[in-house]
């Protein structure tokens, strides 16, 4: 089997048995369209306690951002697909980011490894106006993945997105939520990406039940980022 059809191959035996997260929970479910939202359904906000955040490494921009307030957003930007991804916080830099399509069960693909971050092509590309979804792993194959530490975000990091135009768009988190992993499982994706005005961010954890290491409890995980700078 020649190299480009054996990595196709483990990308998409990584989709179809990884669990994977819908799009009717990331965009629809629970109340995750819409931005200023109150409702959590049975998640649990890991940013619940938090009063003001600070940046938690030097150099790091930071909007100061009070829990359960969601920042104003700037001008939405022409639609262009993600190429990089930065997350000073968690010390995350990406010099790529790959495609995710729908299984021929109509679920999100999730990456074929653990280092990879992929963009949903059914939502909109960064900085658009709707809803941008990024997908990554908290464990892949029993190696950390790229969102391994995904839940140190507060409200008020920064998370940096280099689309193919050039642009950079700058989201700042508002909202970090846990999910059980029994809330992913086999469900087909509802619908195509969210529309609205609003250019927001959805950071994403999928196959948490895959991923786990024998005895390990891995909560998925949703970050709520909206658009505050563009350069």
């Amino acid at each position: 089997m020649g190299d480009n059809r054996r990595r196709e191959f483990l990308r998409l035996t990584a989709a179809a048995g990884a669990v994977v997260v819908t799009l009717a929970g990331v965009l629809a479910g629970v109340g995750l369209i819409l931005a200023n939202s109150a409702t959590k359904g049975n998640a649990s906000s890991v940013a619940a306690g938090a009063a003001q955040a600070t940046a938690k490494q030097a150099g790091q921009r930071s909007t100061t951002v009070t829990a359960g307030q969601t920042p104003d957003a700037v001008d939405a930007l022409d639609p262009s697909a993600p190429r990089s991804l930065s997350i000073p916080a968690i010390g995350l830099g990406l010099d790529s980011v790959i495609e995710l399509g729908q299984t021929s069960y109509g679920a999100m693909e999730v990456p074929g490894n653990a280092g990879t971050v992929g963009w949903f092509t059914q939502s909109k590309t960064p900085g658009e106006r709707g809803v941008c979804v990024l997908a990554g792993h908290i464990r892949f194959a029993h190696e950390r993945g790229a969102f391994y530490q995904l839940a140190e975000l507060s409200p008020g990091d920064i998370v940096n997105v280099t689309r193919q135009d050039g642009s950079s768009a700058e989201f700042t988190v508002y909202r970090v939520e846990s999910h059980p992993d029994a809330t992913g499982g086999q469900a087909r994706a509802a619908g195509t990406a969210a529309t609205g005005d609003t250019p927001e961010l959805r950071l994403v954890t999928g196959g948490a039940r895959f991923d786990s290491l024998p005895g390990e409890h891995v909560n998925e995980l949703i970050v709520f980022a909206r658009l505050t700078g563009t350069t």
